[in-house]
């Protein structure tokens, strides 16, 4: 989804974007859009969901709101003992969660809440 390597190369070890998650306020408008951006086959929709998979296996998952924004990501990191001991050492709270994944507060991020894993997209 991002391709730039600038924004690949953090001192939290993140190699790319697995999953994306954020609110829309028109389902029928942003699936309409999806669908002319990467083809109908990418695209699922419902009553209040656009549902994105990318065949790199990132996916991006958007939800009716009365307002627009990122909500989550979900990001791959090269070391979770890297990236712990950069928390550790910033002191930013993090746990592991019931996937075994980091996850951070959103009050640590501007807004969005902050999930990483090791693994590639599925």
């Amino acid at each position: 989804m991002i391709r730039r390597p600038d924004f690949l190369e953090h001192a939290n070890g993140c190699l790319g974007v697995n999953e994306m998650a954020g609110t829309i306020t028109g389902v029928s408008s942003c699936a309409g859009k999806m669908r002319r951006l990467l083809g109908d086959d990418a695209v699922s929709e419902s009553d209040d969901m656009v549902v994105v998979n990318l065949p790199s296996g990132q996916s991006i998952v958007l939800a009716k709101s009365a307002s627009s924004g990122l909500t989550s990501l979900l990001l791959r990191v090269r070391s979770f003992d890297d990236l712990g001991a950069l928390f550790t050492t910033n002191g930013i709270e993090f746990e592991h969660d019931s996937e075994g994944r980091i996850a951070i507060d959103a009050a640590y991020a501007c807004g969005t809440a902050l999930r990483f894993t090791e693994d590639l997209p599925a």
